[in-house]
């Protein structure tokens, strides 16, 4: 087993380039936006000639039975799979408040996995460590010293503003000040973790411009989310037509914006539907499903559950809805629809950070009457409708050209490691 010593000489012979990406849950299967970005990512770097290499959290909450992986993500060379008990709990979320840490963060943080990144680190000579989340940056210490390689945090959002814009929408004064105070040590070791990487990508030009507004002067190259529904097909999939509007949402569950998006549209949206379309319908899908969904008792509103495949579910209904308040980053599942052919409603929340626009891409709403009148505009009219979601189709097929995406992420690579043997 060979160490590696930072006073080694670095030079660039290396070809492909190698790079370590480095996960908090295993982005298999692709049932979420998190896994898809990474595994297409990924994919698609292979495809451009760079060497890739995985190690991954083994979550309780994001469990994948490690057998058999080798096989459903083959483009890597070496995956490394590293159980980690990071369950919430109430006793560490009390004792918290009394630290300086977040606990966001430091419930990531095991000797477990710092060991097996370790190993890693020891057994072979990186280029790039590409970290695919903020609470992974709090191993960089141990990165730096086992390692040269560049950092690269993969941002696919901005992680305080986040709690910061559930604490803003948050009615429960308890809840509210926890969140504001989750959000500010959040906040604290992200403009950290900017001082500490050498090269930071996010998902979005929106995300780029707030993470420069907060103090971030280092490389940064933004790359987008490759979507599934993304390939070299010119033909959208075909969708059947409903006598009442049939809609769609299928995300993850445990992620407290979608949560509380979808409370916001069930009590003031959904009630307005049913006054004009009593037999109206809307399907939820997605894993890790809070209690309260799983008893949804709801006038034409089916919990589904999780489901295999994402794009069948999509196929029902030209219709799918993202009813987001809150958040930061790129909604994948946008992305992943618009790829497929679907209509999207969504409110300028949901679509923040892609450049599309309303009525030419997609339907714009922010309460119920904005939402009737989209969609009355819709339903009355499917060749509208229908031409909406071309627009949405082939502006994806272009703009999120995995391809160009791949390339030009690769071509930053080079980039910075060419300053490093400056």
């Amino acid at each position: 087993m060979r160490s590696f010593s930072l006073s080694t000489p670095f030079i660039l012979t290396k070809s492909p380039i190698q790079v370590l990406q480095v996960c908090k849950k295993i982005p298999w299967p692709l049932k979420d936006g998190e896994a898809i970005a990474i595994t297409h990512l990924s994919q698609s770097l292979v495809n451009q000639g760079i060497h890739m290499d995985l190690i991954s959290m083994n979550t309780f909450k994001h469990f994948v039975k490690p057998a058999g992986i080798e096989k459903e993500l083959p483009h890597y060379n070496k995956i490394a799979i590293v159980p980690v008990d990071n369950r919430l709990r109430v006793s560490g979320m009390i004792l918290n408040l009394f630290e300086k840490s977040s606990y966001h963060i430091s419930r990531f943080q095991t000797p477990e996995f710092e060991k097996g990144l370790e190993e890693m680190l020891r057994v072979k000579n990186y280029d790039i460590i590409q970290l695919e989340s903020l609470v992974l940056a709090a191993y960089i210490p141990i990165i730096r010293k086992y390692s040269g390689a560049k950092i690269v945090l993969r941002s696919h959002n901005v992680e305080y503003l986040i709690w910061e814009r559930l604490g803003q929408t948050e009615s429960n004064p308890v809840k509210k000040l926890y969140l504001k105070l989750a959000a500010t040590k959040l906040k604290k070791f992200e403009l950290k973790t900017l001082k500490e990487i050498d090269m930071l990508v996010p998902i979005s030009d929106d995300d780029n411009r707030f993470f420069r507004s907060m103090g971030y002067k280092g490389p940064v190259h933004t790359c987008p989310i490759i979507p599934s529904g993304n390939s070299n097909s010119t033909r959208m999939t075909s969708h059947p037509e409903h006598p009442e509007p049939y809609f769609t949402f299928i995300g993850t569950l445990d992620w407290l914006p979608n949560q509380e998006g979808l409370k916001w549209f069930l009590k003031n949206v959904w009630p307005k539907v049913l006054e004009q379309y009593s037999s109206a319908r809307f399907d939820i899908a997605g894993r890790n499903a809070p209690d309260w969904l799983h008893e949804l008792k709801i006038r034409g509103v089916t919990f589904v559950g999780e489901v295999d495949n994402a794009a069948d579910f999509l196929s029902r209904t030209l219709f799918t809805i993202v009813p987001l308040l809150s958040g930061s980053g790129m909604r994948a599942k946008i992305i992943e629809s618009l790829s497929l052919g679907n209509l999207v409603f969504s409110t300028r929340m949901g679509v923040e950070g892609i450049p599309i626009s309303d009525e030419t891409h997609f339907m714009s709403f922010h309460d119920g009457e904005s939402f009737m009148k989209a969609v009355y505009k819709c339903h009355s009219d499917l060749g509208f409708a229908k031409n909406i979601a071309m627009n949405g189709f082939n502006w994806v097929h272009t703009y999120y050209n995995p391809e160009r995406i791949s390339r030009d992420l690769k071509a930053a690579y080079e980039d910075l490691l060419i300053e490093k043997t400056v």
